[in-house]
């Protein structure tokens, strides 16, 4: 099986699309970036 990664906002919606990618195949990694967002804290 294909290994997946995800890049995430940190938003709900990437972290939800994050959860199901680990559910339904093997999640190599989940990447997300700095960019002043609140997800940093």
């Amino acid at each position: 099986m294909n290994k997946t990664l995800v890049i995430c906002s940190g938003g709900l919606d990437s972290v939800t699309l994050a959860y199901l990618v680990s559910r339904d195949r093997e999640l190599a990694a989940v990447v997300s970036f700095d960019y002043g967002q609140r997800h940093d804290k």
